[in-house]
C-alpha cells in the first residue's frame, strides 16, 4: 500500500507531489509560543533549535516517523505558493515559515469485509486495525491550519510523507479531540471518519460528520458496538466495484 511515493489517503483531499530529490531551503518547524510573560511582562518564544517538535517519542519507530515529519515540513517551503496556500489551509505562503508540528495521532482502519461480517454482540476490538501512518497537525500562531500524513513504506523501516492538507479533517479532529491518546478511525469504503479513544471493548467513536441515515451526529460519541451495528447493513449492501 505504501510502496508508491504518494498515496491517496483520504477521499477529497489535496495531495501535493513531493520530489524526494528536491529538498530546497529548510524552514524551521517551531514549538508553540510560550504563554507565560517574560521579565518585562511580554510573552516570548523560548530559544529553540530549528526543526524542533514538541513530541516525546516512545519508540525508534516514532522517532523515525517524527524525523520524516520534520523533513517533509522543511520541504514545504519549495512546494507552497500563493496559488495553493489556501488549499493547504494557510492564509499566505509565508505562513510556512512559522509552522509548528504537533503531536501526531495514530490512524486505525476498519475493512468493509469486517463490517459485513459484524453481528450485534460480536467483539469490536478485532475490527480496529492499526495502520503504519500518523496524522500530524500543523499550526501557525497556535492555530491548527493544516496537516501531514507520514506512513511507513511497506516492508521497510522507512517513512515517507503521503498526504498534505486534510484541512477539514484536521479541523474536526482538533475540535473534538479529548486526549493525546485519541486516534483517527477511518472506514475507506464508506468514506467515514471517527475519533476513537481506546482500542478495546470500551471503545467510543466520535463521528466527524453527521450521518442522519445512521443516527450519527457530528461530535457526539457513540459506543463502537452501536456504530458497527448501524453500519453493518450498509457495508453488506456496498459494492466496492462501483465508482460511486
Amino acid at each position: 500500500m505504501y510502496g508508491a511515493r504518494l498515496v491517496v489517503f483520504f477521499v477529497g483531499i489535496l495531495i501535493v507531489p513531493v520530489d524526494p530529490e528536491a529538498i530546497a531551503q529548510l524552514v524551521p518547524c517551531l514549538p508553540p509560543p510560550s504563554t507565560g510573560p517574560a521579565a518585562g511582562g511580554v510573552a516570548t518564544v523560548p530559544p529553540t533549535p530549528p526543526m524542533a517538535m514538541m513530541v516525546n517519542p516512545q519508540s525508534a519507530e516514532e522517532k523515525r516517523s517524527n524525523s520524516k515529519a520534520i523533513e517533509e515540513c522543511a520541504k514545504l517551503k519549495s512546494l507552497i505558493s500563493p496559488a495553493n496556500a489556501k488549499l493547504l489551509g494557510f492564509d499566505t505562503a509565508q505562513d510556512v515559515l512559522l509552522i509548528h508540528i504537533g503531536k501526531p495521532l495514530d490512524i486505525r482502519t476498519i475493512g468493509i469485509n469486517s463490517l459485513r461480517a459484524y453481528r450485534p454482540g460480536d467483539p469490536v476490538a478485532p475490527l480496529i486495525l492499526q495502520l503504519d501512518s500518523r496524522l500530524y497537525p500543523l499550526s501557525v500562531d497556535g492555530n491548527v491550519r493544516s496537516s501531514l500524513v507520514v506512513s511507513r513504506i511497506q516492508g521497510t523501516d522507512t517513512f515517507t510523507g503521503t498526504a498534505w492538507g486534510l484541512v477539514k479533517l484536521i479541523t474536526l479532529v482538533t475540535k473534538y479531540k479529548k486526549a493525546d491518546s485519541d486516534f483517527v478511525v477511518w472506514i475507506p469504503a464508506l468514506n467515514l471518519h471517527f475519533l476513537g479513544n481506546r482500542p478495546d471493548e470500551s471503545l467510543m467513536l466520535t463521528p466527524l460528520a453527521t450521518r442522519k441515515l445512521y443516527g450519527l451526529i457530528e461530535g457526539v460519541p457513540v459506543q463502537a458496538a452501536v456504530v458497527f451495528a448501524l453500519l453493518a447493513q450498509q457495508a453488506r449492501a456496498h459494492d466496492e466495484n462501483s465508482p460511486g
